[in-house]
């Protein structure tokens, strides 16, 4: 695999995924991360629990404000067609945030984590590049060709 990089064609590279690696250390049961490794993290899949906590704890509120601003006969207050509505005032939001994290999760997360993986860092100039898999290259040198031929 060709790893020279595009911006110095120096051969001082090293995989991103290295670089986050060695510099994950750890120390008396504690765990500690140079800068380095930090910038050459892995793409963080899109969290479930904590935005869905935030978005029910949010809607709760505002549907015990707006129902505190009813009056005590409404039918949104005593019927179970009004207890019906609240629950789904209170689950829509939590479902479609779960559905959009899982879409996230399941196709740009897994693109950018297979990019992360093929991602170099120069040693030399400091350059993010990308090494192409084989078809992608194969495609590349076929263009370069054909250029040349012109």
């Amino acid at each position: 695999m060709d790893c020279t990089c595009p911006s110095c064609a120096s051969g001082q590279t090293q995989r991103l995924a290295v670089i986050h690696a060695d510099g994950m250390l750890r120390a008396r049961g504690r765990s500690m991360q140079t800068a380095g490794s930090f910038l050459a993290a892995p793409p963080r899949p899109m969290s479930y629990v904590v935005p869905s906590i935030v978005i029910f704890l949010a809607f709760l509120m505002l549907g015990a404000i707006g129902i505190s601003k009813l009056p005590r006969d409404s039918w949104l207050v005593s019927s179970a067609l009004g207890n019906t509505l609240q629950a789904v005032f209170l689950f829509v939001p939590v479902i479609a945030w779960a559905i959009r994290a899982h879409r996230y999760n399941a196709t740009t997360w897994r693109e950018r984590v297979t990019e992360w993986e093929r991602s170099f860092r120069c040693s030399r100039c400091g350059e993010v590049f990308r090494v192409p898999n084989g078809r992608q290259r194969k495609s590349e040198e076929r263009v370069r060709k054909a250029a040349i031929e012109r």
